[in-house]
């Protein structure tokens, strides 16, 4: 996954909830401006620890897998 696609994730999760981007800055205890760059994928890194409070708070996480070279077919239908 891209990070400008995590950020519009991140909106759409945002939006779904009701939550302005105001008030989900300020659970996450980041700057407005930077979340807003971040959904829109034109900022740099937010940093780990911010995004992990931030995909909390809307319900997510992080599952690692093995990359590998040749996506399976259940890879593939999972991005769908």
């Amino acid at each position: 996954m891209e990070y400008s696609e995590l950020g519009r994730m991140v909106a759409q999760l945002r939006k779904e909830k009701a939550w302005s981007q105001q008030q989900l800055a300020d659970y996450a205890a980041i700057s407005r401006p930077t979340l807003s760059a971040f959904e829109n994928g034109r900022s740099g890194e937010i940093g780990l620890r911010k995004l992990l409070v931030i995909l909390d708070l809307l319900g997510l996480s992080i599952k690692l897998v093995e990359k590998r070279a040749r996506p399976t077919l259940e890879d593939l239908l999972d991005e769908q």
